[in-house]
């Protein structure tokens, strides 16, 4: 029973697979150091009481600045510049109207002689002169109401005036109508759309101006209401987090990312987490090494293992950069459940603790977070007994849900926080992982298929009498078959005595000896007459004997079970000879020299499993009593003491990984049984 040696291609292999995980999940390093908690506005702080470990300014918030610069954008500072030139050119367009006039004789009637239209032409430049001095203002679509104050450029400086003290267009359109009826209508029908033209505002708006005052407005808006010193106390533990104090904590955040993660740190602490992961990996490793040889020798299993660790370090890193969502939503007893279903206990709680641990500092997971899964999947382990059955598994994961809900509540009221300021919606967190925990089911087949393995709901299956292998070993070798369910209830009652698979046991007992189906005359249980052995050498007789492992070994591949069942047909009979025949062969001087010591021995190989060693004795054993006539205690106790030691003496159970303890329960275990299936009594005084 020593520990395995593997080969350098198995731990090259094993190697790469596992600095593969590490490059994957290294993706997911958080180069910036950021506080390790969560919080929102009307939520409890669950953590210590927090205190300022540095100076800081607090930021306003975003709608705090949005709000600040929708006021300014409200009151909106107007600018306009006041145009000379336009007006200059106005009235010099207009007097250019009136000398046509008088050189184009251009009213047919004269009606306007020449000393009127002076008259006119005086008037009507006295109002354009004294309304381009007051300012003709012109305003912009955009403005829906005019404002009181506008800022006026005029020759370089700025001047705010009231708006009323311009006038608009339309009003100097409408005086300079009125002064042409006044002399006549038909003055004014003529000359008023020909100088009409020639008027424009000489006050125009300047969006230019307009838009970099208010940029320069909304850049002078400050981002900080105030300032926390050093040791102050941000929030203490249980108080609700408040608009202020949520201001607080972000602020502290931001300045925290920034002070921390200055200069080059980020490589240290990338650095820092890939030390952490090696050591998670190399751990796991090892241990797979020396309890799990099954495991570690086949990739596909070790790529098993590994899997879990990179799938849900990037759901854990999908779902933390999803707001809407929280992390126990995610099914992390899902991974110790489907690895109880396929190995054992002890792997699936060192492969979740591992996995709670990795995800722990991968996110910003606190204390909490670690102390509730590791909780959970222990539960998850010790109440899942058998995924195959529907009610044990919905009843699993019932406890599952409910350890994870009392230990969330009692964890909010051990940080001090009253039970009516609890927020009960995480317990819709722990009910959608329950749901998803449902998963498992239709995994366990899924991954059974993808990674050679055998579940439990396979074994049951084929467990099953009526399986064609099993009806035809019924048929052509009924006491084949009595030997086997025989070998299958002991095996399983020994498997549990110590902790192994029963149900693998008992399957591969039912299966260990269909090879004799080929030739079931050879095999004393299934003989009625004459032996058949009688007519053949000892050579002969001894292949017959061993041909019943490796046909088997074909006729269970042809039927495609399971490599794991195949192997107990392989190991039940490890390397061991087939000692009557052999001896046979060794009485006949003549040929005692020329005897080849292989031709009686088995192919094997020998038992690994802790199930195919319990096989292998079990079978032995249960063969060998059948010789007994009315066993005594004595007589029982003497035969499985004698086979089990002769195992250990031809080094059968060298690459065992049954403990010498285990090993005695499993003895101890098959006397008992024995004793039972024989019916032995305790000799009273006087009994002979």
């Amino acid at each position: 029973m020593k520990v395995k040696s593997y080969n350098r291609i198995t731990n090259i292999r094993n190697g790469l697979l596992i600095i593969g995980a590490i490059a994957l999940i290294s993706l997911l390093f958080p180069t910036k150091k950021k506080p390790k908690f969560r919080y929102e506005i009307g939520s409890q702080w669950e953590y210590d009481d927090l205190y300022a470990p540095f100076d800081f300014s607090i930021l306003k918030s975003v709608e705090q600045l949005e709000e600040e610069k929708q006021r300014i954008k409200k009151k909106k500072e107007w600018f306009f510049r006041r145009d000379r030139t336009i007006e200059h050119q106005n009235i010099a367009a207009v007097e250019s109207v009136f000398e046509r006039w008088q050189h184009n004789r251009a009213l047919e009637d004269g009606a306007l002689d020449s000393t009127s239209l002076v008259k006119v032409r005086s008037k009507v430049l006295a109002l354009l002169q004294s309304s381009f001095e007051e300012g003709i203002i012109d305003w912009p679509d955009s403005v829906s109401s005019h404002p009181k104050m506008i800022r006026l450029i005029d020759s370089n400086a700025i001047r705010v005036i009231p708006s009323e003290r311009f006038v608009e267009m339309r009003a100097v359109k409408s005086k300079l109508g009125a002064v042409l009826s006044s002399i006549s209508p038909r003055v004014a029908e003529q000359l008023l759309p020909q100088i009409e033209p020639f008027i424009h505002p000489n006050i125009v708006f300047d969006a230019g101006a307009t838009r970099r005052f208010l940029e320069a407005r909304l850049k002078e808006v400050s981002t900080v209401s105030g300032k926390v010193r050093n040791h102050e106390k941000i929030i203490g533990k249980g108080e609700l987090v408040t608009k202020d104090r949520y201001n607080k904590l972000y602020s502290y955040e931001k300045y925290f990312k920034e002070k921390v993660n200055e200069d080059n740190t980020g490589y240290y602490r990338f650095f820092g987490y890939l030390i952490l992961t090696v050591l998670i990996f190399v751990i796991l490793l090892l241990y797979l090494y020396y309890n799990f040889p099954q495991v570690y020798s086949k990739w596909k299993h070790v790529l098993f293992v590994l899997m879990w660790f990179v799938v849900f370090g990037y759901l854990v890193y999908t779902v933390e950069r999803i707001p809407e969502l929280n992390t126990y939503i995610l099914p992390f007893c899902i991974v110790p459940i489907i690895v109880k279903n396929f190995f054992d206990t002890r792997l699936a709680i060192f492969i979740h603790v591992l996995l709670v641990l990795m995800v722990s500092y991968l996110s910003s997971f606190g204390y909490e977070f670690t102390f509730i899964e590791v909780l959970v999947g222990i539960v998850a382990i010790l109440s899942t007994s058998e995924t195959r059955q529907w009610s044990e598994f919905f009843k699993s994961i019932f406890l599952i849900v409910i350890t994870g809900v009392l230990s969330y509540f009692a964890l909010m009221l051990i940080t001090g926080i009253a039970v009516n300021e609890i927020k009960w919606d995480f317990i819709l967190w722990f009910l959608l992982n329950g749901m998803f925990l449902l998963l498992a089911y239709p995994l366990i087949p899924l991954l059974e298929r993808v990674f050679g393995f055998t579940s439990s709901i396979t074994l049951v299956e084929l467990s099953d009498l009526n399986n064609p292998l099993l009806k035809d070993l019924s048929l052509k070798a009924p006491g084949t078959m009595q030997h086997s369910l025989q070998v299958g209830n002991i095996a399983e009652a020994a498997a549990k005595e110590v902790q192994a698979n029963a149900l693998l046991v008992k399957v591969g007992a039912l299966y260990h000896d269909i090879g004799k189906m080929l030739h079931p005359e050879f095999f004393i249980e299934n003989q009625k007459g004459d032996s058949p052995h009688s007519g053949l050498s000892p050579v002969e007789s001894a292949k017959k004997i061993i041909e019943h492992v490796t046909e088997g070994v074909k006729m269970a591949k042809k039927a495609k079970l399971p490599s794991v069942l195949v192997d107990f047909i392989r190991t039940h009979h490890g390397t061991t000879r087939v000692e009557y025949f052999y001896q046979q062969s060794l009485s006949n001087e003549e040929m005692k020299d020329k005897v080849n010591e292989s031709a009686f021995r088995y192919p094997g190989p020998k038992p690994e499993t802790k199930e195919q060693t319990i096989l292998m004795l079990v079978d032995s054993v249960e063969a060998a009593s059948k010789s007994l006539t009315r066993p005594s205690d004595e007589d029982i106790d003497q035969l499985v003491n004698k086979i089990v030691a002769h195992k250990i003496e031809l080094g059968q159970l060298e690459n065992s990984h049954l403990t010498f303890n285990e090993l005695n329960r499993v003895v101890e275990t098959i006397k008992s049984l024995l004793k039972s299936i024989y019916h032995v009594r305790i000799k009273y005084p006087g009994q002979k």
